[in-house]
């Protein structure tokens, strides 16, 4: 592998997932003098632009020297289940196979409706029709369009990296629980598992930049204009305008956060039921409390446990299951 001349190779990578506050965290870890992470974020070497090479990829930390901690957060990585990205853990593997990775998951129902919101901004669901039909599309479709459903199946995405990677090269947090329920705690466990020195970035913590549009307004607004919009290229590149347009427009009229029906809720909740269970099983008491929230009976095999500074350590099989528990309600850092 040819590489440019002194130029350093990441040592950590934020893996995923998307639509769990990895722009939030690649933010907050670029504040920090002893990290460098690139300015371009998601630079999707692993999974779109394989073919780039990795001088092109390694170009991207030319200025990384004297840097401790040197990484990127490209959310698509984790997805390793979906049809496109299924060699990307090889492809780290061969380049990066001692480095450390971050992965944040999020509840899989919020997180699919997050993301359908995103690619709606982005003239990726333009065509007539109502949310509802949108996910009742995708559930019948044997892959739902822009990986909306396929990338909540994280214990799906976990096994493929389990299969290469060492448990202990994994810090696996939780939306609600980390980023939501203390974003200062969670960042200072983050620095400390990438090695980064000791000391906080001078941030703020209840700043996040990357808040969607929430609303069904949105959806008809958002989906309206990126529509007359021609070429796909041009619906991307025009899609964090439109979101933002949204956002203000919600503001204005105090639009209501979109919710839906009971019977579709459901419906996308099943669809991971099982993914559920099986992640309830690679992390046993590290599960995020969404996960915890089906009584199975099954025994939790391969549990691992996280110590204080995030590695994972492997613990004996625990026959008994933990009680179901639904997590408090929280509220995530203040958005901007």
């Amino acid at each position: 592998m040819i590489i440019g001349p002194g130029w350093p190779l990441p040592n950590f990578l934020i893996l995923g997932a998307q639509k769990s506050g990895t722009t939030w965290l690649a933010y907050v870890l670029r504040c920090h003098p002893g990290v460098f992470v690139p300015r371009e974020k998601e630079l999707h070497y692993f999974t779109r632009h394989f073919e780039r090479g990795a001088q092109w990829y390694l170009s991207h930390f030319a200025k990384a020297r004297g840097a401790v901690s040197i990484g990127e957060a490209t959310p698509n990585y984790l997805a390793a289940n979906y049809p496109e990205y299924r060699q990307t853990p090889r492809r780290i593997r061969a380049m990066l196979p001692e480095a450390r990775f971050v992965v944040i998951l999020r509840e899989p129902v919020s997180r699919a409706l997050s993301a359908y919101m995103h690619h709606v901004m982005r003239g990726r669901f333009s065509q007539p029709g109502s949310v509802e039909s949108h996910f009742e599309e995708m559930l019948v479709s044997p892959v739902s369009k822009a990986g909306v459903l396929e990338f909540g199946l994280y214990a799906a995405q976990l096994d493929a990296y389990f299969e290469l990677f060492d448990r202990r090269q994994f810090l696996i947090l939780s939306y609600e629980r980390d980023l939501c329920g203390n974003p200062a705690r969670m960042a200072a466990r983050v620095l400390q598992f990438i090695g980064a020195p000791e000391g906080m970035p001078g941030t703020e913590w209840s700043g996040r930049p990357n808040a969607g549009a929430k609303s069904r307004l949105a959806v008809k607004v958002g989906a309206t204009l990126s529509g007359v919009l021609r070429h796909e290229e041009t619906r991307v590149r025009w899609g964090s305008v439109i979101q933002r347009g949204c956002r203000f427009l919600e503001r204005v009229v105090h639009a209501p956060p979109l919710a839906l029906p009971t019977e579709t809720k459901s419906r996308i909740d099943a669809f991971y039921r099982q993914d559920r269970i099986r992640l309830r099983q690679l992390l046993g008491a590290d599960a995020p409390p969404w996960a915890r929230d089906d009584e199975t009976g099954l025994p939790t095999a391969h549990v691992s446990e996280q110590t204080a500074d995030g590695l994972v350590q492997p613990a004996g099989d625990r026959n008994a299951t933990e009680p179901s528990r639904r997590p408090a309600p929280v509220s995530c850092p203040k958005t901007r």
